[in-house]
């Protein structure tokens, strides 16, 4: 599995209805540790955008954890 854009919006399909994710939850976490950090943080940004403007009727932003990451749910 890649960490890019496509990967995360494909998982996305895998959630069920009312899941609250963050993209880290999105990949496994061996691999997502393994991506540097300005990657992962543009990626953030992109599925943001991506929520923003085309997944908007199947992902809903929540406010941002503690740990300063977007929340997401599933709709």
């Amino acid at each position: 599995m890649s960490i890019d854009l496509q990967t995360a919006i494909n998982t996305v399909n895998n959630l069920n209805s009312g899941e609250k994710f963050c993209v880290r939850d999105l990949f496994l976490g061996y691999e997502w540790n393994r991506v540097p950090r300005g990657k992962r943080m543009n990626l953030g940004t992109l599925f943001l955008h991506e929520v923003e403007t085309n997944l908007n009727t199947v992902v809903r932003k929540l406010k941002k954890n503690s740990a300063n990451q977007q929340v997401y749910e599933k709709i």
